[in-house]
């Protein structure tokens, strides 16, 4: 088992769906109490008060606000950017939200235009984004002004130990030795008003 020492030297943890969810309904709960909420995303202090309501959660878990917290938000919000980008962007047409199956929707030749512009937009054909109306709840008024300013500087920096976006889908997808879980089974916390029709 790893102790808190070799996690804070960069052990790195695998998050399972379980995990996901825990941290997705603990970032919405901290959205609607307002108290660390800020004008550009959330205060000062609001990892460490994650770390703390996900050990009240799951008591021994180790998820540490950094490298573990920190981590997992930037790969949540770099996939969510993608996504809220197809699907609202007032520059992109033909992009739907399907709030069943949890995913973007678009006719091929949508598809193929667009990640002709946006290359990693291809990795998010045909797969599940379980927490996006939650993440769209916390995020999505922010994303207006611009992503930089809706994160704090430690979670908008560029991460070397972060996983690429296209194994994390993997993760969410339940494709994960820790669970048996499939992530599209997962329900959403609380959910966003969300575009679900297409343009």
């Amino acid at each position: 088992m790893e102790t808190r020492e070799d996690i804070s030297k960069g052990s790195k943890h695998v998050w399972t769906v379980q995990e996901d969810s825990m941290l997705v309904e603990c970032l919405v709960q901290l959205k609607t109490d307002g108290k660390f909420v800020a004008d550009a995303g959330f205060s000062t202090g609001y990892l460490n008060r994650l770390e703390e309501m996900l050990e009240a959660k799951a008591p021994g878990c180790g998820l540490l606000a950094n490298p573990h917290i920190a981590s997992r938000l930037r790969t949540f919000n770099k996939s969510w950017q993608v996504v809220y980008d197809m699907v609202n962007n007032k520059n992109t047409s033909g992009f739907g939200w399907d709030t069943e199956k949890k995913c973007v929707t678009a006719e091929d030749y949508v598809w193929a235009e667009y990640v002709k512009v946006k290359k990693q937009a291809g990795n998010f054909r045909n797969k599940c984004l379980p927490h996006f109306e939650d993440l769209t709840y916390i995020w999505g008024k922010d994303h207006a002004i611009g992503m930089t300013a809706s994160m704090p500087s430690s979670l908008a920096e560029d991460d070397e130990e972060d996983y690429i976006i296209e194994h994390e889908i993997n993760v969410e997808q339940g494709i994960n030795t820790n669970t048996n879980v499939d992530a599209s089974e997962q329900q959403p916390t609380q959910s966003a008003e969300v575009q679900s029709s297409t343009k």
